[in-house]
């Protein structure tokens, strides 16, 4: 393990969300900028918050434990990618 916090993505069922329809295998986010790599808590990204605007998804996280910063995703990208 490299002890990097890094983002995923699951598709969980709506009617029972204890129930994971899919999960992707690589991360759809992880620590490259320095202002991830470097600083309380080096070598993290954490998601805080997302917000999909038209058909773009923003994800709100922290890097480093110092940082807030947003990163973009087409959804239907990402949901063809789950499905």
């Amino acid at each position: 393990q490299d002890n990097k916090y890094r983002v995923g993505a699951v598709l969980l069922d709506v009617t029972d969300l204890d129930h994971v329809l899919s999960r992707l295998d690589e991360p759809i986010l992880e620590p490259v900028a320095p202002y991830e790599v470097e600083g309380d808590r080096p070598d993290t990204v954490f998601p805080c918050g997302v917000i999909l605007i038209g058909e773009t998804l923003f994800v709100y996280y922290g890097g480093a434990d110092k940082y807030t910063a947003v990163a973009t995703i087409e959804f239907k990208k990402l949901l063809n990618k789950l499905t």
